[in-house]
């Protein structure tokens, strides 16, 4: 059966760069709860900085800017008010955004920041280094840390929806790794991609606890582990490097973002992997993939220096299987709650 393909014409809206004459960097993009996206970009002196849009108003926001320093990564809390923003030089700085008021900043490693990952108030950090540190930002400290095996720099990090103690990790070397902060060691670490690198995990929303991990260099597939044991369910190849993975939260499905060729998002159903759906920006690479609140769009930013929303998930039908539970529609959404006020 062919695979419905939709381009640049569909996606439901499209946003140049927040700030004119500016060029996104890297992937660094996040959605809130409030219904306003963060992107980091570069303008044309060189000087980084992060900015937001308020997709019911319009309204742009310009957070902050770097001009000795890089963004490396963005996260919004699950709250929507707190925007924590990693950089080159190992900083960590968040930002009230409701207040418009920096309430943290403290230098957490003297190497980058790679991925930041937020239960409550606790910050997960991965650092260049190997090391993952876990910090209270009210204090700005780091209350506990671990260093993943082999000393691979972190690429990924994700809460688990069942703990504020257990993070996924993804790192170079193909490592997949389950991090557990009561007993600052490893609940397991699997090396799925030898010879790959992984580029991003994400836990599953649902109830069935599964990691999909996707990889770059090397390998270039997707795989979904289990988040018990991290042993491979399920692999597939790809034809160009694999390098962002989101859940669908209403359906069981996959996206995945292809940061080379012509730059595709397939939707994929992550029981068989095989492709449902397949959107094609035409803007070059695809450099930030993140899923709307609600679980039905997909936002996008590309190397045309825009951003695009496409609803994906909103009339799809949830997976039928017999092997696979269908959540309760409100599972992926408590869980998710429970992480805005768990400290």
């Amino acid at each position: 059966m062919p695979i419905a393909e939709e381009n640049d014409q569909c996606a439901v809206r499209v946003f140049d760069t927040p700030l004119p004459n500016c060029y996104y960097e890297r992937r660094y993009l996040d959605w809130s709860v409030r219904n306003i996206i963060a992107v980091s970009a570069t303008d044309q002196s060189g000087v980084n900085f992060v900015a937001t849009r308020n997709l019911g108003t319009g309204e742009i926001y310009n957070v902050c800017s770097f001009e000795d320093d890089e963004v490396t990564t963005i996260a919004f809390d699950q709250s929507g008010y707190h925007l924590a923003i990693g950089t080159q030089l190992g900083w960590i700085q968040v930002y009230n955004l409701q207040n418009e008021e920096q309430i943290c900043a403290a230098r957490i490693t003297v190497e980058g920041v790679r991925a930041l990952s937020w239960w409550g108030s606790r910050l997960a950090v991965a650092g260049d280094g190997g090391q993952v540190y876990m910090i209270d930002v009210g204090r700005g400290t780091p209350i506990a840390w671990l260093r993943v095996a082999g000393d691979y720099a972190q690429n990924s990090i994700d809460f688990t929806p069942y703990s504020p103690n257990l993070l996924a990790a993804g790192s170079n070397g193909g490592h997949l790794s389950l991090l557990d902060f009561r007993t600052s060691k490893f609940a397991w670490s699997k090396c799925v991609a030898p010879g790959g690198n992984v580029g991003d995990v994400k836990c599953s929303p649902h109830r069935n606890k599964e990691i999909a991990a996707v990889t770059g260099l090397g390998d270039s597939s997707v795989y979904v582990c289990s988040l018990d044991s991290g042993r491979a369910l399920r692999q597939k190849a790809h034809s160009t490097q694999l390098t962002r993975v989101q859940w669908s939260a209403n359906t069981y499905e996959l996206a995945l973002a292809e940061g080379y060729g012509e730059g595709n998002i397939t939707i994929c159903d992550a029981k068989t992997l095989r492709a449902n759906k397949k959107l094609t920006p035409r803007g070059g690479r695809v450099l930030g993939l993140v899923l709307s609140p609600d679980g039905r769009q997909l936002a996008t930013t590309t190397e045309d220096e825009r951003t695009r929303l496409w609803d994906v998930f909103s009339e799809r039908k949830k997976a039928r299987d017999a092997s696979y539970e269908t959540p309760r529609p409100s599972f992926a959404r408590r869980m998710y709650e429970s992480r805005m006020y768990t400290s």
